[in-house]
């Protein structure tokens, strides 16, 4: 992937939804992936670990693990790292939308355009969104309502994952493009055939 990004030209075509030139596709998104892809493994990995050695110190003394500012204040920030690497994740999925065989075709169909790419744009914001509620969060004297807070951002991310990600492509599937769904796909069907030929 490095090396693909590291030798890149342009095609000097650029695709019909998001205007970029097709070497982003083949040379610079995959690097992209990894970067991302790398990083939110290390990031979970350290928030694992923080976890791990916090419990770990306090049994070893033989105490009860107790919630301190210090403690909030390393988990709020290795949590807020997470959600910007997740949100990265979203948006770079945007363009992987051209790629999508859930269709009638292979690429962007009605559904990918008016559906799962606003939905992964929404969900980007809403992944940042809770990366700042949980570094607001450590202002919070109050451990215990910080704590609701940093719980409260990571859930407000999983329910819109499961009602913007999945729930509302499929019901634009299901009311929208299939009771018409030769004409709600036409215009991605022939998009399809002239970048096939192409």
């Amino acid at each position: 992937s490095f090396l693909r990004f590291w030798n890149a030209v342009d095609f000097g075509i650029a695709d019909p939804q998001f205007r970029n030139d097709v070497g982003f596709y083949i040379f610079t998104l995959p690097m992209l992936h990894a970067i991302q892809g790398w990083l939110l493994g290390l990031a979970i990995v350290v928030l694992v670990t923080t976890l791990g050695l916090y419990l770990l110190i306090y049994s070893a003394r033989g105490i009860n693990p107790i919630l301190t500012a210090h403690i909030r204040t390393h988990l709020a920030v290795n949590g807020a790292t997470l959600m910007i690497l997740i949100g990265a994740g979203h948006f770079l999925d945007t363009y992987e939308t051209l790629f999508s065989n859930s269709g009638a075709v292979t690429g962007a169909t009605y559904v990918d355009v008016h559906a799962r790419i606003p939905a992964l744009y929404l969900l980007a914001a809403i992944a940042v969104l809770a990366a700042v509620i949980m570094v607001m969060s450590v202002r919070i004297a109050n451990l215990q309502q910080s704590i609701r807070m940093i719980a409260a951002a990571f859930i407000l991310w999983l329910i819109a994952s499961i009602l913007a990600g999945v729930v509302w492509p499929l019901a634009v599937q299901r009311f929208v493009v299939e009771p018409s769904e030769f004409q709600r796909e036409r215009p991605y069907i022939e998009r399809n055939i002239k970048w096939t030929r192409r």
